[in-house]
């Protein structure tokens, strides 16, 4: 996922995840983009990083040199790093290899990286560009070629820019925004204005328009798509495009392409309008564009919300409810302005920059820092360190989450990030594996189905970190996205004992396999004993259409429906066992 870069951007930053609470040793590293194949490190500035959703390509812009091999033109490039084998080339060339003659600028690539698209003032990267306008580009990595695709539904060149251009998943659908009147028949009035281009059918459709599909009279800013290409986010300071916008302020807005629906998100859980900017950092929309996640100024939003600072929300649409996510350390509001700059598919994990001081231990407000925050737990993350975890200094911003949501990439112009590196111009890096993903199966030594209600509490040391509800499925499979460290995972349902498991997630994702679990804990006291037996002897041969079952469902211990010959001897199998073993 990428950040819109049409903001003043800060400077740059690298990855490490220092914890809040107890630290456990990471085997995360903070790496390089920013170098050529044989490790030469850029010579100039780099900007926008992008992700692949496995974390392995790095898409950027740079104005370096150095990077590959024949760069003489002088301008900024789009290139793509190959972090795994070091191996990086430049994607902003033509169909034959001719370089750029003007510069490119806001790489964007899907999560299976296929397809990459950027926007470029050149005129010599396809045939036929004669308008002398920035255009929008399509890359298909897989065949090798290069499209524009912002043209109007008659193939004409747009008469005016078209740029910040997204792109879905499977390559068919581009949004970007453009202040050509020309790209379908409505034409525009010269402002800036979103459309979606549909590479299949070779229609361009507006997605910005005011109120009775009259034209906006404001400008709109494209800031995204989701991966099917269903939603659209993007920003606009019109006042026309949803009625009761009455606030005067730019918004964030989301328009569903399926229902032909646009809807401003930047909105309080009472249906308020922002009395402040809102969008203009970026709007991102999770995979199934249930959440919007965007920046505002505004002070009511959220009861936490600051008159003083741009902060970070999200808008869940199906319970309308819209709430402050860049939160401090112990939940309260920063203390200074966070930027928005990308949200995980699933909206867990959200990343944001600024200068903010309160939200992980021993930071300084002197120059801005990338951090990444997980919602499912609470947890902020400074990205911008060492690999060894010591802050990295200098300016940090743009991170960017790739899907799985075991990388960041971001840019930094700390010099002592990683070695090599001793000034301060502006780099990318990568910093992973934040996290790593724990499997299992839970095996409760007789026929049942996994109880739903496990909780997974992740431990350092004594200490309690965090506690995650996951499903688990039928025959008890689960599946959980874990921070980085030397951990323990203490698993308990409401019916059986506590059972505590060695997790090493500092190199990878971890296959625990079959996890022994004993039934038989029906009051809670983590152990199975008297009290359990004769909770179940009150309501035995009870079935679930009995009030007797609804005293006490718990004695189901196999949830077949009935407390019968079979809990008991599940029971009694786990008789006079502890928990936590």
């Amino acid at each position: 996922m990428n950040h819109p870069c049409h903001r003043t951007l800060l400077a740059y930053g690298t990855a490490t995840l220092v914890l809040l609470g107890s630290t456990p040793a990471f085997a995360q590293t903070t790496r390089l983009v920013s170098a050529s194949n044989a490790g030469q490190i850029s010579n100039l500035s780099g900007t926008n990083p992008g992700l692949s959703g496995d974390g392995r390509s790095v898409v950027f812009l740079d104005s370096s040199s150095n990077l590959v091999s024949g760069d003489t033109n002088g301008k900024a490039d789009i290139f793509l790093k190959d972090t795994q084998t070091g191996a990086i080339v430049r994607l902003s060339v033509s169909n034959t290899g001719a370089q750029s003659d003007a510069d490119s600028n806001n790489p964007h690539i899907t999560a299976n990286g296929r397809y990459v698209v950027f926007d470029s003032k050149a005129t010599n990267l396809i045939t036929g560009d004669t308008n002398l306008k920035r255009d929008c580009f399509l890359l298909d990595r897989q065949i090798g070629t290069l499209q524009r695709v912002s043209l109007g539904n008659n193939g004409a060149q747009g008469n005016g820019d078209s740029l910040l251009p997204f792109v879905s998943e499977d390559g068919r659908a581009v949004t970007f925004c453009s202040n050509a009147t020309n790209l379908t028949s409505a034409g525009g009035n010269g402002k800036f204005a979103v459309y979606v281009r549909d590479l299949q059918l070779q229609t361009t459709v507006c997605v910005s328009n005011g109120t009775g599909g009259g034209v906006a009279n404001g400008n709109s800013f494209a800031q995204g798509i989701t991966p099917d290409g269903r939603f659209v986010t993007f920003s606009s300071i019109a006042t026309n495009l949803v009625p009761n916008d009455t606030n005067g302020q730019e918004d964030a807005f989301l328009y569903d392409r399926t229902l032909l629906s646009l809807e401003r998100v930047s909105v309080a859980t009472n249906g308020a309008g922002g009395d402040g900017t809102s969008g203009s950092d970026g709007v991102f929309a999770s995979s199934d564009g249930r959440y919007v996640y965007f920046g505002s100024t505004s002070s009511n939003l959220d009861p936490l919300s600051s008159a003083e600072f741009n902060l970070c929300y999200l808008r869940d649409r199906a319970t309308q409810t819209t709430r402050l996510v860049s939160l401090g350390a112990r939940g309260e509001t920063p203390d200074s302005d966070l930027y928005p700059s990308s949200l995980s598919p699933d909206a867990r994990l959200i990343a944001f920059d600024g200068f903010a001081s309160n939200l992980v231990p021993n930071d300084t407000p002197e120059t801005p820092d990338a951090f990444l925050r997980d919602l499912l737990t609470g947890r902020n993350y400074l990205l911008s360190a060492t690999t060894a975890g010591t802050p990295g200094g200098g300016e940090s911003a743009l991170p960017v989450i790739s899907a799985n949501g075991k990388f960041a990439a971001f840019r930094s112009s700390s010099a002592s990030l990683v070695s090599g590196v001793t000034d301060n111009t502006p780099r990318i890096y990568v910093r992973g594996a934040l996290f790593s993903t724990v499997s299992g199966t839970l095996n409760f030594g007789t026929p049942t189905s996994a109880p739903q209600d496990f909780r997974f509490t992740v431990r350092s040391g004594s200490t309690d970190l965090y506690t995650l509800t996951q499903p688990v499925s039928p025959n008890g499979n689960f599946s959980l996205l874990v921070e980085a460290g030397d951990l323990t995972l203490h698993l308990k349902s409401s019916r059986t004992l506590g059972k505590n498991v060695s997790l090493d997630t500092r190199n990878g994702d971890v296959a625990l396999g079959a996890i022994g679990v004993k039934l038989g804990d029906i009051n809670g006291d983590n152990a199975v004993d008297f009290g359990d037996l004769s909770a179940m002897l009150q309501v035995y041969n009870a079935l679930i259409d009995n009030p007797l079952y609804a005293t006490n469902p718990l004695a189901d211990l196999n949830l077949d429906g009935g407390i019968d010959f079979g809990d008991l001897s599940a029971l009694l199998q786990n008789y006079n066992a502890f928990g936590d073993d």
